[in-house]
């Protein structure tokens, strides 16, 4: 699927953050009164500078992450997206996969109201 541009560069902006743990890719990128669902069964952290602690937290917490986005569909100013994921855990050194779907409600192109994540752990190889 051709997503648009302002979809692209948003995930392409997240990627970056994730992988080179560079908070300035996540600036502007959630509404102040954004949501954060990390699982379906949790509640989701409430406004940016409770978002931007969680993303900094568990981002600093990782390393050698590889990840890659497809986006599934969007409909108006909401994306589908697959996330998948590989990266070593600092503390134990640990290797993770993850394979997720990610929703993305969008106030604006670009700048996200609610991210809501359904993500599997699996046991396969590393992405390359």
């Amino acid at each position: 699927m051709t997503a648009p541009v302002w979809v692209e560069e948003f995930l392409a902006a997240i990627r970056r953050g994730v992988a080179e743990g560079a908070m300035d890719a996540f600036e502007g990128r959630f509404a102040e009164d954004a949501e954060y669902y990390t699982s379906p069964q949790l509640a989701p952290l409430r406004g940016r500078d409770a978002i931007l602690a969680h993303l900094e937290k568990q981002i600093g917490g990782q390393r050698d992450m590889r990840g890659m986005t497809e986006v599934l569909n969007v409909t108006g100013m909401t994306a589908l997206v697959r996330w998948r994921a590989s990266y070593v855990l600092r503390a134990d050194d640990s290797v993770q996969h993850y394979d997720a779907l990610i929703l993305y409600d969008f106030a604006a192109p670009g700048v996200c109201l609610r991210r809501r994540s359904w993500a599997v752990q699996w046991a396969e190889t590393p992405l390359p």
